[in-house]
């Protein structure tokens, strides 16, 4: 119990931050080349004019092929407290911002009203062309139950009814049919919690599913493929998978080595595989560097070349195309980033 509430303050609560980081790229597509390995996978930082500040507890989620990226823990610069010696103040935000692919910079969004409150370590998911915003810390530190959904056509939020009660620390996804899953997370007591909630937007309903087997599920890293849903993360190499069809879960073993437990890795899904990066231990709270790719039909991980920088809470999602963009999170000194990453795995082609 105290090592899950340790755990569970350093991400709920803002902690001391570190100095900005200087980008070293020198061109948008400019690359350290330290970062090839010999299978071909490749990390290049991007030298963006702007960028969503040095964040975390946000989501990154690619939208009708573009990636939008909400909310989180926003470091201010600011002090909490009088004393030379207080830690910088992270602020909780609802800034809306969009990555252009094609000129390789980060834009804000201006929304108009209503739009979600401020808030950090909620889920973020794209479903039949919105993204769906789903919980989160709030301000007070309250873990809020609202439900919104963003229309990039219209550049509007709207809120939806809302069905699991309050949650941080969860994740949601998308099955091929639109329903959106929710798995785990803490309650509104900062308890885990371990139930499944499913929304169709068809008909803008919830329903519950059957509850995650394990004893806890939170800051772990989730995918989906057709109407399954992959859990990882917090308990290494194993993955429990739920069938929506059967309302089942399984465990599976995958084949080769694979991740070491941990939580608030970053992770990103493709039509075939998905892959996750960094994070914390669960048992030491070290903050990783290592990337792995773990393969549906095969079921089996394989590894991929380390990140630049071990990172925890950092986020990402594939562009078409199967490129990665990678955002913000605290590296080993729990100093927010204001980096973007971006990567290529193995037959992936790298702009030159």
């Amino acid at each position: 119990m105290k090592k899950r509430l340790m755990r569970l303050m350093r991400w709920a609560l803002p902690l001391a931050a570190g100095c900005l980081l200087a980008l070293v790229a020198t061109s948008p597509w400019a690359a350290a080349s330290p970062w090839t390995a010999a299978n071909g996978d490749q990390w290049l930082e991007l030298n963006t004019t702007s960028n969503p500040g040095r964040v975390y507890g946000h989501t990154v989620v690619n939208l009708n092929g573009n990636l939008y990226l909400f909310g989180g823990w926003l470091e201010t610069g600011g002090l909490l407290a009088a004393s030379p010696l207080a830690p910088m103040a992270p602020v909780l935000n609802n800034f809306l911002w969009e990555f252009d692919d094609e000129g390789i910079d980060w834009l804000e969004i201006s929304t108009p009203d209503p739009k979600p409150a401020p808030r950090a370590n909620h889920s973020a998911v794209a479903s039949q062309g919105k993204m769906y915003v789903f919980g989160g810390i709030g301000q007070d530190y309250t873990v809020l139950n609202d439900f919104w959904a963003y229309d990039p056509d219209a550049n509007t939020w709207e809120q939806k009814p809302s069905g699991p009660p309050g949650r941080s620390g969860h994740q949601s996804v998308a099955l091929d049919d639109g329903v959106v899953v929710v798995v785990g997370g803490f309650d509104q007591n900062y308890h885990p919690a371990t139930d499944v909630w499913l929304y169709d937007p068809a008909n803008e309903t919830w329903r519950q599913g059957a509850p995650f087997p394990g004893a806890e599920i939170y800051n772990y890293s989730i995918a989906a493929h057709g109407q399954k849903v992959y859990i990882i993360g917090p308990y290494g190499k194993r993955v429990y998978v739920y069938d929506a069809a059967q309302d089942a879960w399984t465990e599976q073993t995958p084949t080769g080595p694979g991740p070491s437990q941990r939580l608030n890795a970053a992770y990103g899904h493709s039509s075939h595989s998905v892959w996750i990066f960094g994070g914390e231990d669960y048992d030491t709270g070290e903050v990783l560097n290592d990337t792995w790719r773990y393969d549906f039909a095969t079921n089996a991980w394989s590894q991929g070349t380390n990140m630049p920088l071990a990172l925890t809470g950092a986020r990402a999602a594939f562009f078409p195309g199967d490129h990665l963009i990678l955002y913000g999170g605290r590296n080993t000194n729990w100093s927010p980033q204001n980096r973007t990453f971006v990567y290529y795995p193995h037959g992936a082609a790298a702009p030159t």
